[in-house]
């Protein structure tokens, strides 16, 4: 869970949304299409940039790093 970060509830929202329609599903249809490719492309995304983003470069004075 630390790899996809503390912040990150988007993916928490979304499965606890499919699970609510799975079990409407005698009131409807539920059915997974190219959504689900885009919502595990979006998950691995916010992985990737959650891993890579380093804050201290925010803070950092720019003429210092650039002489």
């Amino acid at each position: 869970m630390r790899l996809i970060g503390k912040w990150s509830m988007i993916d928490v929202f979304v499965v606890i949304f499919l699970v609510s329609l799975v079990q409407l599903g005698v009131f409807m249809s539920v059915t997974a299409d190219i959504g689900v490719l885009f919502f595990a492309l979006m998950v691995f995304t916010q992985i990737m940039a959650v891993h890579y983003f380093d804050p201290r470069l925010i803070w950092d004075n720019p003429k210092e790093i650039h002489g």
